[in-house]
């Protein structure tokens, strides 16, 4: 499940912020660490990643690509996330987590909630995942949590914290 929470708090994390001006001020270089757990009782691993947010102003779209390292392991992450309104929406790809995942989600302020659905790709089980961003200037965070599909309590399974490094 740690890959699939990867995914989400990595790729999506950087993709919707509070508003469209704000997904648009995301473009340039980003750096980030934190940590990540396999699952809801798994012990946390510490996370580092960097980023790389292209801008289509004219579409209103966020284009990721980077690479992300965990203890004895280093994946790439792809993806794009759309504003329209207050709506958000987006495809993201982890080749060595879960794989691609829709994401959708609603925006308020300077902070953010997605929804996701997934498949650990350890245990095939499905689970349904959120995100909370919290987006500042030239900054943002990213807690993520997960649920089996037909749990009520979600579970705190990594949070990552963003810098921009470059225009």
């Amino acid at each position: 499940m740690i890959r699939a929470a990867l995914l989400m708090i990595v790729v999506v994390g950087l993709a919707v912020p509070a508003k469209a001006e704000a997904l648009l001020s995301l473009g340039g270089e980003w750096a980030g660490a934190g940590w990540a757990s396999r699952g809801p009782d798994a012990p946390r691993e510490r996370v580092r990643c960097r980023l790389t947010n292209r801008v289509d102003h004219a579409q209103g779209r966020l284009s990721v690509s980077g690479r992300c390292a965990a203890p004895g392991r280093r994946f790439d992450l792809s993806g794009r996330m759309t504003a329209e309104g207050g709506r958000l929406s987006g495809r993201w790809s982890n080749p060595f987590g879960a794989g691609v995942a829709e994401v959708s989600g609603r925006s308020r302020g300077r902070t953010m909630t997605l929804s996701f659905r997934g498949r650990d790709p350890d245990t095939g089980e499905r689970f349904k995942g959120q995100m909370r961003w919290t987006v500042g200037d030239d900054r943002f965070s990213i807690t993520t949590a997960s649920a089996p599909i037909n749990a009520e309590t979600y579970r705190v399974v990594g949070e990552i914290s963003f810098a921009r490094t470059g225009g």
